[in-house]
């Protein structure tokens, strides 16, 4: 499930990890997010209140997205119009997350 800015996740201690063995670094990381149950409405735990406080953890992946060619003479990972791959590019936002 993708995140997204209402979700309100925090993150923890990201290591970087090639977890599909081709070379790849991606993100390991875990997240939480805080909320309050407070007369069956939920509450951010920025809102100050102090009761019925639910918490929720994941471990996560963030896939670093593959390039669409390597240069075979140099190794260098190529774009499809040729130039340097940059994975975070605002073209390959975000990188593919998964719920582990």
């Amino acid at each position: 499930s993708a995140a997204t800015s209402g979700d309100r996740w925090f993150y923890h201690r990201a290591s970087w990890v090639d977890l599909t063995g081709d070379g790849r670094l991606s993100v390991l990381t875990a997240r939480c997010r805080l909320s309050t149950r407070f007369g069956g409405k939920t509450y951010n735990v920025n809102d100050d209140v102090a009761s019925g406080i639910s918490k929720q953890g994941e471990l996560v992946w963030l896939e670093c997205p593959r390039p669409y060619k390597v240069d075979s003479a140099t190794g260098t990972p190529l774009e499809a119009d040729g130039t340097v791959f940059d994975p975070f590019s605002a073209i390959h936002m975000p990188w593919k997350e998964h719920v582990l």
